[in-house]
């Protein structure tokens, strides 16, 4: 696997991987743009499939999945 046609900078967009996909090989084609919904689907599947956490309440789910948001990129001194 070779990560070469990928740039890891804070000026490029998020992108993730569905593991559930079954990408193989070289999955940078498989990869997406992130985005609030697709985490937000994650967070209650993965939730409902998770016998004590199966009953958290939908507002929690989305604070969950909002978690994201509020992240921000920050490059080390080293990568510049």
């Amino acid at each position: 696997m070779s990560l070469s046609g990928l740039e890891f900078s804070c000026t490029t967009p998020v992108i993730v991987l569905d593991l559930k996909a079954g990408a193989a090989g070289d999955i940078v084609r498989s990869l997406t743009p992130y985005s609030r919904d697709l985490n937000s689907r994650l967070i209650r599947s993965s939730f409902a499939q998770t016998s004590f956490l199966a009953e958290t309440p939908p507002a929690e789910l989305e604070r969950i999945a909002s978690l994201p948001d509020a992240s921000r990129c920050v490059m080390s001194r080293a990568a510049r």
